[in-house]
């Protein structure tokens, strides 16, 4: 994670939104077996009395496991608010791929962000 004035990483999961504007947000996972879906979550406030929803049009899913797949939305976010990349299905445990093969690791999900204005 490379911070920056709009963008900040709380391990072990939060980005925290430090400049309002328009985001391009893509992302990847690699899942292990079985159907999984993912979705980027927006908390406006950081954990105050608003929920975090889910940001339109970024939820992608894959019936194939073991093989990653990716997302990418622009989105208009607030500053002071958190981002999240959150599983969305019900369809039981589902693991993230660390490792191929031999025991290679592999990089199991990543998120490039980039503020477009």
């Amino acid at each position: 994670m490379i911070n920056s004035t709009a963008l900040s990483f709380t391990a072990p999961s939060t980005i925290n939104i430090l400049e309002t504007g328009f985001y391009h947000i893509s992302w990847e996972v690699f899942p292990t077996a079985g159907n999984s879906a993912f979705g980027l979550f927006f908390d406006p406030d950081a954990g105050g009395p608003i929920a975090a929803s889910l940001v339109l049009c970024s939820n992608y899913g894959s019936g194939a496991g073991n093989n990653p797949y990716q997302g990418q939305v622009i989105a208009q976010l607030t500053a002071g608010g958190t981002l999240t990349l959150n599983r969305i299905d019900n369809m039981g445990a589902q693991t993230l791929q660390a490792s191929i093969g031999g025991g290679t690791p592999t990089v199991s999900a990543s998120i490039v962000i980039e503020k477009l204005a």
